[in-house]
C-alpha cells in the first residue's frame, strides 16, 4: 500500500472506505472508494502532492466549485472536493465502462455511426459548460467516458481550476495543461486567455482519430507534435477512410482550422454540421476532392445564408403563395439527420423530444406513412432524443429500440410516456424519466394522452395497426391500474387529447373528430379527414389537426370548439400546404403554444427492370421524383404500368408505356380531390383497373374499363364500400378488409357477397388473384411468424400452405404469373437491397430469382403476369423538426 493511499484511506474514513487505485495521470490519481452515507461506489480524484502543495487548497477548492453546477447527460459531475491530511481531491460518480482510449486502443477506428454519435455527445456537454463560461481545456479519449455506449465527459473544468488557483506558480510542477495530440494552436503557443473555439478544436481532434485511426498529428516528441499542430495540414480522412461522407471531413477539418475564428462558433454549431451528414451513403456522393474543394470555396457563403435563414425563415419559404395571416410566421429548424419524427414539447415549449430512425436501406424511413401500417422488413432502429429546443445538441435517453410511435410528456415535464416495441418480445406504453434511465411499461400499445392537471392519462389499447379496442382507460401512472372505462364511439382511433382543463376529451378517426365528456357522453362530432395527430390549442376554444391538401401537402386548421361541448363553424387555415410526408406529425406545447412540427420531403419515382435468373437488376428509372407516387401496377404484357400520382391539381391515376420511353403519361381520371385508399389494381386479363379514391365523402371505387381501346368507360361504383379491391370476372370484385380478417367476394357487380373468413390467429397482410381467378396467393400473419399459401375464392376458408416464414411478413406485393409462379421480394441485409424469390402455385422449394435496384420499396415491387418485366417504387424520406410561433395558437 502506497503511501498515499493509507493517508487517503485514514482522511477520509469517516465518509468513505477507498479501496483501491485504479489509475494515474499528469495531474492526479484516481482511487476506487464507497461513499458511506449514500452508500454508492465513487471515484476520488486525488492531485499529485507536489502539485497540491504548489497550488494551495483554499484558492484551488474555490476555483473547482464553479464546475459543480454542471448538470448535464453527458458530463460526469463533481459530487465533493475537499482537502484531508495535505492531499487535494474530488469525488465523481464511479462509471463501470472503459474510457474512449481503451476503445480505441482495442479497435483503433471506430463505426462511422458511433464515432459521430460520440462526438455530437461530447459536444453536447461542451455546449452546456461553454454556455456557462466553462471551458473543459484537456479533451481527449482518456477523459471520455464509454457508460453503456454513451459518452461522458470526465474532469470538467478541473484544468481551469488548476490553472486559475496556481498561477504563475504552475511552472514549478513542470506540468503542462492540454495535450500535444489534442491542443489547439493558440493553446500550445501558451496564450492565457483561451476560450470555446479551444475545445471544439480538441473535440475535432478526437472525431479525426475516432475516425482515422490515429490523432491529426503525431510526432517522436512533444516538441515535434508541437510544432505540426502550430503549421501543418492535416491528411484529408477519405484518403484513409473513403466510406468517411465528404460533410463529415468538411466539418471535422473545419473544427481543426488554426485560427480559432475560422472553426464553428459554437460546439453545438459543430454537432449540427456532423448530423447534417450523418446518413450520406460514399457511393451517393461526387468525387471527394471535388466536393472538398466545392464545401471550402462555398464555406463561407452557406454559413452566412444558413444562420440568415434560422433568424428569418418564414412559412412563404416553404411554399409560395401563403396567405397574408401567415406572414408574421417565424420558424426554425432544430434538427438535421433527415430521419426524425414524433415531436413532443414540454409544457413551455422550452424542451423537445422526438424519435431519431436509422434504417438498413439508403432512402427508407424508420416511420411509416399515415396510409402504411408499418409493416416493413427493412432493418430499422429508433431512439428517443431530448434537446433544449434553442440548441440543436441531442441527448438521447432510449437508444436503438424496434420502434417508437407515439411520445408524451408528463403533467410536470419529470417524464415522458411513449408507445413502443423495445425488442421482439416488449412492446407497450411506457415511462421514461427525462433523462434517462429504465423505460417502465405502464400498459399495451395504445392511442393515448396525459391528463394536463393530475397523474392519469387516457389510453386506447390498439388491436392491431388500425384497429383499437372499444374502451378506452383512465390509468393511474404512478401504479398502472385502470381507474375507470370508457366506451368509444369508433374502433379505429387515430389520436385522442384531454382539454387543456381535463373535463373532456376528442377522439379522432381517419374521417371525423368527436367531442366526449369525462363519462364518455359524445357532446358533438365532425366530419374532418385526419392524419395521425390532433391537439389542442391553450385556451381549449379550437383542435389542431392537419388535413391532407393536393399533392405532397397538408394543411394545418383550427376546428373552433365552444364552451368545450360543440363544434362551431368552419376550419381556419393555419398553415397552408405543409410537406408533412403523409403523417402531420406535430405537437403544441400546452402552456406556451408553442408548435413543433415536421416536415421534409419525400422523393419518389418509378423504376422498372428486366428479370434475369441471378443477375442484379439493371434497373431503369421512369419518372423523375417531381410529384407523390403511389405503388405501380404492370400490364399483363409487361408493356404499360398503372399508378396514382398526386400534385397540384389533386391525386389521380396514370398510364405510362414502357414500350415507347419518352411518351407522355395518359391520365385515366380528372380529379381536384385527394387521397387514395389502395394501389390500382388490374384484372387478369389487363382489361380491367380499379382503384380507390378517398375524399372527405368517404371512400369509393372507380374502375377503368376498355383499358386496351381509345375509348375508356370509367365508372364511380358506390353501392359498397371496399377497403382493398381487386377485380375478377367481368364485373366481379374481391376485396381485402382492412384489418385483414376476412374477404368478401362479389362474383359479379349485383351478386350477393361471399365472406371468408380468416381463423382468429391469423391476418391477411397481401394477396394476388390468380390466373384462373377461383383461387389467390395470400401472405398472412399468425403471431410472430407468417405464411404464403393458395386460398379459395369460391368456398370458406380453405388455405393451401407453400412458404413459412419465421417471422411476421410486412405487405409485401404478390405477383401470380400465368405460368404458375409466385414471386414476392424480401429484404436481404447480405445483399444490401430486396430480393426477388418465386415459389411454384403447386408447392415446391422457394428459389432466390436476383437482387432487385437497391432502393426499391419492398412492399411495391411486382413482376408482370405473362412477360419478364418487374417494377417498384423507390423513395428517400427526410424529415426534421421544426419550430414554429403560430399567431392565435402561441403565446
Amino acid at each position: 500500500m502506497t503511501s498515499t493511499l493509507e493517508r487517503l484511506t485514514t482522511a477520509l474514513s469517516p465518509s468513505y472506505r477507498v479501496s483501491r487505485e485504479l489509475g494515474a495521470g499528469g495531474m492526479a490519481t484516481v482511487y476506487l472508494a464507497h461513499d458511506l452515507k449514500h452508500e454508492r461506489d465513487v471515484a476520488i480524484k486525488v492531485l499529485h502532492p507536489d502539485l497540491g502543495a504548489a497550488l494551495g487548497a483554499e484558492r484551488f477548492l474555490s476555483e473547482i466549485k464553479t464546475t459543480a453546477k454542471l448538470q448535464h447527460p453527458h458530463i460526469l459531475p463533481l459530487l465533493d472536493s475537499g482537502a484531508a491530511d495535505g492531499l487535494l481531491y474530488y469525488v465523481m460518480p464511479f462509471v463501470r465502462g472503459e474510457t474512449l482510449r481503451a476503445r480505441l486502443d482495442r479497435e483503433r477506428q471506430l463505426p462511422l455511426d458511433d464515432a459521430l454519435r460520440i462526438a455530437r455527445e461530447v459536444a453536447g456537454a461542451l455546449d452546456h459548460a461553454h454556455k456557462q463560461g466553462i471551458i473543459h481545456r484537456d479533451i481527449k479519449p482518456e477523459n471520455i467516458l464509454l457508460q453503456d455506449g454513451a459518452a461522458v465527459v470526465a474532469d470538467f473544468g478541473i484544468a481551469l481550476a488548476v490553472q486559475s488557483a496556481g498561477g504563475a506558480r504552475m511552472t514549478q510542477t513542470g506540468l503542462s495543461l492540454g495535450t500535444p495530440q489534442y491542443m489547439s494552436p493558440e493553446q500550445a503557443m501558451g496564450e492565457r486567455t483561451i476560450d470555446a473555439r479551444s475545445d471544439i478544436y480538441a473535440l475535432g481532434a478526437v472525431t479525426y482519430e475516432m475516425l482515422a485511426g490515429e490523432p491529426p498529428f503525431t510526432g517522436a516528441s512533444v516538441q515535434a507534435i508541437v510544432a505540426k499542430v502550430m503549421s501543418a495540414e492535416p491528411e484529408r480522412l477519405t484518403l484513409t477512410r473513403k466510406s468517411v461522407p465528404v460533410g463529415t471531413e468538411v466539418a471535422v477539418l473545419r473544427a481543426l482550422a488554426k485560427l480559432p475564428v475560422d472553426r464553428y462558433a459554437s460546439a453545438a454549431a459543430f454537432a449540427e454540421a456532423l448530423a447534417a451528414d450523418e446518413h450520406t451513403h460514399p457511393f451517393d456522393r461526387p468525387s471527394t476532392a471535388a466536393a472538398l474543394t466545392a464545401s471550402r470555396r462555398w464555406l463561407p457563403v452557406l454559413i452566412g445564408a444558413t444562420l440568415s435563414a434560422v433568424v428569418t425563415i418564414t412559412v412563404i419559404q416553404w411554399r409560395a403563395g401563403l396567405t397574408a395571416t401567415s406572414s408574421s410566421l417565424s420558424s426554425a429548424q432544430v434538427t438535421f439527420s433527415g430521419q426524425t419524427a414524433v415531436p413532443a414539447l414540454s409544457a413551455d415549449g422550452d424542451v423537445l423530444a422526438y424519435v431519431r430512425g436509422a434504417c438498413e436501406q439508403p432512402g427508407h424511413s424508420a416511420f411509416p406513412l399515415d396510409f402504411d401500417v408499418g409493416n416493413s422488413e427493412v432493418p430499422c432502429r429508433s431512439s428517443l432524443v431530448i434537446q433544449d429546443s434553442g440548441t440543436t445538441t441531442p441527448v438521447e435517453i432510449l437508444k436503438n429500440v424496434l420502434s417508437i410511435t407515439d411520445v408524451r410528456w408528463s403533467a410536470d415535464n419529470s417524464a415522458l410516456f411513449l408507445v413502443a416495441r423495445l425488442d421482439s418480445a416488449r412492446e407497450g406504453l411506457y415511462q421514461m424519466p427525462r433523462l434517462g434511465g429504465v423505460a417502465r411499461q405502464i400498459g399495451p400499445r395504445a392511442r393515448f394522452d396525459v391528463h394536463p392537471v393530475g397523474d392519469t392519462l387516457i389510453a386506447v389499447p390498439l388491436v392491431d395497426e388500425l384497429a383499437t379496442s372499444a374502451f378506452a382507460h383512465i390509468v393511474e401512472v404512478k401504479g398502472g391500474s385502470i381507474i375507470d372505462s370508457i366506451r368509444m364511439p369508433d374502433r379505429q382511433i387515430r389520436s385522442i387529447a384531454w382539454s387543456p382543463d381535463g373535463k373532456s376529451f376528442a377522439v379522432a378517426k381517419p374521417s371525423g373528430i368527436y367531442l366526449l365528456r369525462r363519462d364518455g357522453t359524445v357532446l358533438d362530432s365532425t366530419a374532418r379527414s385526419v392524419r395521425r395527430t390532433m391537439r389542442w390549442n391553450v385556451d381549449g376554444t379550437a383542435l389542431l389537426i392537419f388535413r391532407p391538401a393536393p399533392a405532397r401537402d397538408d394543411e394545418l386548421v383550427a376546428i373552433p370548439v365552444l364552451d368545450g361541448a360543440r363544434f362551431g363553424g368552419e376550419p381556419r387555415v393555419l398553415l397552408p400546404r405543409m410537406q408533412t410526408l403523409y403523417r402531420g406529425d406535430f405537437d403544441v406545447a400546452r402552456k406556451s403554444g408553442r408548435v413543433a412540427l415536421v416536415s421534409g420531403d419525400a422523393v419518389q419515382d418509378l423504376w422498372s427492370f428486366p428479370i434475369q435468373n441471378g443477375a442484379a437488376a439493371v434497373g431503369r428509372q421512369q419518372t423523375r421524383g417531381t410529384s407523390w407516387y403511389g405503388t405501380p401496377a404492370p400490364s399483363p404484357d409487361g408493356q404499360r404500368i398503372y399508378y396514382s400520382r398526386g400534385d397540384a391539381l389533386g391525386d389521380n391515376m396514370y398510364e405510362l408505356s414502357l414500350a415507347s420511353p419518352g411518351l407522355e403519361e395518359q391520365p385515366l381520371s380528372a380529379s381536384l380531390g385527394i387521397g387514395f385508399g389502395a394501389a390500382p389494381s388490374l384484372s387478369v386479363s389487363g382489361a380491367r383497373l380499379i382503384f380507390l379514391k378517398q375524399p372527405e365523402e368517404g371512400t369509393y371505387i372507380r374502375e377503368v374499363n376498355e383499358l386496351d381501346v381509345p375509348r375508356r368507360v370509367v365508372r364511380k361504383l358506390t353501392t359498397y364500400q371496399p377497403n382493398v379491391p381487386f377485380p375478377i370476372a367481368q364485373t366481379g370484385m374481391v376485396d381485402l378488409r382492412r384489418n385483414g380478417d376476412s374477404l368478401v367476394v362479389f362474383s359479379a357487380r349485383d351478386a350477393a357477397p361471399l365472406y371468408i373468413v380468416a381463423p382468429d390467429s391469423m391476418r391477411i397482410v397481401s394477396m394476388s388473384i390468380g390466373p384462373d381467378e377461383r383461387e389467390a396467393a395470400v401472405v398472412a400473419s399468425s403471431g410472430g411468424t407468417s405464411v404464403l399459401g393458395v386460398l379459395s375464392l369460391s368456398s370458406g376458408w380453405k388455405f393451401r400452405v407453400l412458404v413459412r416464414f419465421d417471422q411476421a411478413a410486412p405487405s409485401t406485393y404478390l405477383s401470380w404469373t400465368t405460368s404458375g409462379l409466385i414471386y414476392f421480394a424480401r429484404w436481404s441485409i447480405a445483399a444490401g437491397a430486396p430480393v426477388l424469390y418465386r415459389v411454384l402455385s403447386t408447392g415446391g422449394a422457394v428459389t432466390p430469382v436476383m437482387a432487385v435496384p437497391p432502393r426499391c420499396w419492398v412492399q411495391t415491387v411486382s413482376v408482370a403476369r405473362a412477360a419478364p418485366v418487374g417494377t417498384c417504387q423507390t423513395h428517400d424520406f427526410r424529415s426534421d423538426v421544426y419550430l414554429l410561433s403560430v399567431p392565435g395558437v402561441t403565446r
